[in-house]
């Protein structure tokens, strides 16, 4: 619930726009960078403001319109994006885009709006459903052809509470509750969270709201510990009430010590909400206890690629050929959504059961943003704080769930200032952070310069050597010694095994030292390693994987490290340290439960 101006665009310092709000007799709720879709569907870096009288598109500090609350009937939203679409029937609808505000506009405009109809699709551009001024003109709708009977139905099932509880509710009262009407198409189910006034009402169990909408712990039943880190540990769950698995991330609270670390599991959060690839694990479900938090992900039945790679010491150049090629396409998605992944290696890549590859633990990654978005999560964290990145911490990747077995190395993090982080003018697209695994990071890290998606392709070159050699070309116990063989970037290919010159020449011109010679990712598409590669088939998963791993019976456990799935699988709890959790004066209210309900295939 919002109950304060949450201004991050600072409007109410600009003299126009305060004068407009003193006019109108407007008071300001929101205010944020949006991405905005125009009539040729092309995005708009834009900025937009809530009142409790009007939604204003904003260019600038210019209003360029202005609706009326009244006015906007209904909102879509994509489940597998960051899209949603205002349905403005009286004129033509709106459709934004934003991966860390998306949640309070909605929020709130479900709370001034009164009545409004609420939809979910599992696509990822709402184009489809966005009404044009050319639709209008033509009387074409394309809000979800759903919306009478929602409406209809919403009207008849406040007409029955009212009946029940024996209280009609004025649109004041509606509009004192954060989520008076929700509808959600996908569950065909109405939740209210209309609060009781009364003390006979109180205790009252809402007829209407029988089916449970809340994700709890208690929804699970927890199997086999998966892993292990510095801020928690990865277990493998099944859903009581679908028997479908899942892998259940917990991180306690306490271990989040201060805003980098808490602002860290942040951008986590938000990216895995909002990426949707075949290549990179996808958010299920996120809840918090006192103490704890929980990330519901896909469960890989097929292990991680490391163990794999232990078992058989080395793959054979075809095998690694195609793992790199799925991991180049989750890297260009990523890259393509302004995501900087930071932390590429076998460890965090996992498999399915029919071998293809799954990126994991996004606890190093960072998103870009090209209306400097990311610093807004400032204020997220605690009133006053300030932190220089978005996406680092001072100890272990908290999502890691162990350290790599090869060094007794953790993953390194430390901030400094990000580019981006600075005024418009600034280039946005780079950052200074100094994070990542010893063995994996690149030059430019470990030469404090500024770096970009290109430190990416330089862990990628390092992860066809790995896959092909058993081990990475730049190890050594001493991190110290270990940077400096990766500064000095000599390539050593072992004569005892035998690989193309097409293989060599793609590692070497990816590990190349600068990174303005190093390939891209699209220039890696089309070395000669790739020429027989079928792109469009292998990103719908067409291509059959040379490496089949055993998950027959109890054989899939091997896939995953035996110093942990030998471990009794519990959930512990510490209520003494409830207290010490409240003192760490960390905010984590704006954590919200995340639910996206799918058709998983159960695990056999």
């Amino acid at each position: 619930m919002i109950s304060q101006t949450e201004d991050y665009l600072n409007l109410l310092e600009v003299s126009s726009i305060k004068k407009h709000l003193q006019k109108t007799k407007e008071e300001l709720l929101f205010s944020c960078p949006v991405g905005k879709y125009n009539r040729k569907d092309v995005r708009q870096d834009r900025f937009i403001m809530i009142t409790d009288k009007a939604f204003y598109n904003l260019k600038k500090t210019s209003i360029k319109r202005r609706i009326d609350l009244n006015f906007i009937k209904g909102i879509t939203t994509s489940t597998c994006g960051t899209e949603f679409v205002l349905h403005v029937p009286s004129e033509y609808d709106y459709r934004y885009s934003s991966t860390l505000y998306r949640e309070k506009i909605i929020q709130l405009l479900r709370r001034y709006c009164g009545c409004l109809a609420y939809f979910e699709k599992d696509e990822p551009q709402l184009k489809m459903y966005t009404t044009t001024r050319k639709d209008k003109k033509n009387n074409i709708s394309r809000m979800p052809s759903d919306y009478i009977k929602a409406h209809e139905t919403i009207t008849n099932m406040v007409q029955m509470r009212e009946k029940i509880l024996g209280h009609n509710y004025t649109k004041e009262e509606l509009k004192q509750n954060t989520q008076p009407l929700f509808f959600n198409m996908n569950e065909s189910c109405i939740d209210f969270n209309i609060h009781a006034n009364s003390s006979n009402q109180a205790n009252y169990q809402d007829p209407l709201n029988a089916r449970k909408s809340v994700i709890t712990l208690d929804d699970f039943d927890i199997i086999k510990v998966l892993g292990r880190g510095t801020f928690g540990k990865v277990m493998m769950v099944q859903k009581k009430d679908t028997g479908v698995y899942y892998a259940l991330k917990s991180i306690r609270k306490l271990k989040i010590q201060d805003e980098k670390q808490a602002e860290h599991l942040r951008m986590e959060r938000y990216i895995l909400e909002s990426i949707n690839n075949n290549f990179l694990v996808k958010l299920k479900y996120t809840f918090q206890t006192d103490d704890k938090i929980f990330f519901i992900m896909d469960f890989m039945k097929g292990g991680e690629l490391f163990q794999h790679l232990k078992l058989n010491r080395r793959f054979n150049e075809q095998t690694a050929k195609f793992f790199a090629a799925e991991v180049l396409l989750a890297l260009e998605y990523l890259h393509s959504r302004k995501i900087i992944y930071r932390d590429l290696k076998p460890e965090n890549i996992l498999l399915d059961e029919h071998g293809h590859i799954r990126i994991t633990d996004f606890g190093m990654a960072k998103q870009f943003s090209t209306i400097n978005e990311i610093p807004s999560l400032l204020k997220l964290v605690k009133v006053n704080s300030c932190i220089s990145d978005g996406a680092t911490n001072d100890s272990e990747s908290w999502s890691s769930p162990k350290i790599s077995q090869r060094s007794n190395q953790s993953n390194l993090s430390s901030a400094t200032s990000s580019p981006e982080l600075q005024p418009a003018n600034a280039n946005r697209e780079r950052t200074n952070s100094f994070v990542g695994t010893p063995q994996y990071i690149s030059p430019e890290i470990i030469g404090r310069k500024s770096y970009t998606y290109s430190s990416d392709v330089w862990q990628f070159g390092l992860f066809i050597y790995e896959l092909i050699y058993g081990y990475p070309p730049f190890f050594h116990q001493q991190t110290q010694i270990v940077f400096q063989l990766i500064d000095e970037c000599r390539i050593f290919f072992p004569q005892h095994i035998k690989i193309s010159n097409e293989c060599k020449d793609i590692i070497t011109k990816i590990l190349q030292r600068d990174p303005e010679k190093r390939l891209t990712l699209q220039q890696a598409k089309m070395h000669p390693w790739f020429k027989d590669m079928d792109w469009e088939k292998l990103a719908k998963k067409q291509i059959s994987s040379p490496y089949i791993p055993c998950t027959q019976g109890e054989e899939w456990i091997k896939g995953f490290d035996s110093d942990f799935t030998s471990e009794a699988p519990i959930n512990s709890y510490e209520p003494e340290k409830i207290s010490m959790i409240k003192q760490n004066l960390i905010n984590f209210n704006d954590l919200k439960d995340f639910c996206h309900e799918d058709n998983t295939q159960q695990f056999d």
